[in-house]
């Protein structure tokens, strides 16, 4: 049970890795495609 944390702690960081650059394309595709609406 001790394990869980310390097993967790790395798979995070390497999720927010991925998650933050797929956020920020996500957000400049919304705003492209936002500004080519208008």
């Amino acid at each position: 049970m001790d394990h869980a944390p310390a097993c967790r702690q790395p798979s995070d960081i390497v999720q927010i890795s991925f998650c933050l650059p797929l956020m920020r394309s996500m957000i400049c595709m919304v705003i492209k495609s936002l500004l080519a609406g208008l």
